[in-house]
């Protein structure tokens, strides 16, 4: 772990042993969850996820039994943990699944095991909970499903979507209004050529409004609060301009990312481009250094709200948490929340200086 200036925080130490780790997640409660190839971490016999405390050290409150290495994860609003695994035994040796795990590492038995011909290398969990799954499996479930699969909520394969890339999807990033921003190796998606970057609808057909970008992979993938997109991977250039490994694209739509407070609460709008959430947390402090949690967002047809008291004086800020991005997840975005205007009262208005008002 680093310190916020970069430094290596040498007080955070989980153990070094020779095994493979290759997915952290964050979770809600500042816990972070570890997954990969290995079978010891902190001294003790994890076998392939483990769970640590903010402090490093091993959380003992997770053990989990899975059939083979962890590819790729994504931690639920709820702490139930998804995560893609590469079978390692008899009789469904080399195929891979998605599988669900309670908070304390149990298998949960209403989520149904899918199988998929191939690997999964990303999950990305949507606002509306269902699961899309990237990787370079072929089929899901027996059913032709190249590189992009949606799963329900419960875990069945969500038939209704099919945008069949041609070639793999490295990165997604669902935005407030429900389109789907993707990346990758593609050069022709949900039936259109759009080589290495396209947008799609929450339905998986294709949005016609994202102008084409870069002449080769995009491996990340962020909207700024302004609605500009950040991107990055293998190109050389977008849209013919010179721009090497990373870039900004502009005008991508309406941008809305503003959080307000009220005598009742704090509302957080977010609509448009913006990156969508998957749950809003909001802290108050009396100095901008330390801060406490007022409470958990309700999500609202534009946004989030929170209501309650805020201590008089207080800095408020509100957190937003994201699925996962790039093979990780956690508080990705945050938001000062803008503190009302105070009103003059009848005894503040001085008038008897030239009548100035001052």
């Amino acid at each position: 772990r680093c310190a916020p200036d970069g430094r290596l925080d040498v007080d955070y130490n989980p153990g070094n042993y020779p095994s493979i780790y290759w997915n952290l997640s964050l979770q809600l409660d500042g816990k972070c969850l570890v997954g990969g190839g290995f079978t010891l971490i902190g001294g003790q016999t994890r076998p392939r996820l483990a769970r640590l405390n903010e402090d490093g050290t091993l959380d003992e409150g997770l053990v989990a039994a899975l059939p083979g290495q962890v590819n790729a994860m994504a931690v639920q609003p709820d702490g139930k943990v998804l995560v893609a695994v590469w079978n390692l035994a008899a009789p469904a040796y080399g195929t891979y699944n998605v599988i669900r795990c309670n908070p304390d590492g149990s298998t949960d038995p209403t989520f149904p095991v899918s199988v998929f011909e191939g690997a999964i290398n990303r999950l990305y969990i949507l606002s509306d909970g269902k699961i899309l799954c990237l990787g370079a499996f072929t089929r899901v479930g027996g059913v032709a499903r190249p590189y992009m699969a949606r799963l329900l909520p419960d875990g069945s394969v969500d038939g209704t979507f099919a945008p069949n890339p041609d070639n793999e999807v490295n990165v997604v990033l669902e935005q407030s209004d429900g389109r789907i921003l993707c990346g990758g190796l593609f050069t022709q998606i949900a039936g259109v050529s759009r080589p290495y970057l396209a947008r799609l609808n929450a339905d998986g057909s294709f949005d016609p409004t994202l102008a084409g970008g870069p002449n080769y992979r995009v491996s990340a993938l962020w909207t700024q609060a302004d609605g500009a997109l950040l991107l990055s991977g293998g190109f050389i250039n977008i849209q013919g301009v010179p721009r090497s490994g990373i870039g900004r694209m502009r005008d991508l739509g309406a941008a809305t990312d503003r959080a307000t407070r009220d005598a009742t609460g704090v509302t957080w709008r977010r609509e448009g481009v913006v990156p969508a959430i998957l749950a809003a947390r909001f802290q108050h402090s009396p100095d901008g250094v330390t801060w406490t949690t007022l409470g958990d967002g309700t999500k609202t047809t534009d946004g989030w709200r929170w209501s309650g008291a805020v201590p008089e004086g207080n800095a408020v800020r509100a957190l937003g948490w994201l699925p996962t991005v790039n093979s990780s997840s956690g508080w990705m975005v945050r938001t000062e929340v803008e503190t009302p205007p105070v009103l003059a009262g009848p005894d503040d208005l001085n008038t008897g200086h030239g009548g100035d008002g001052r």
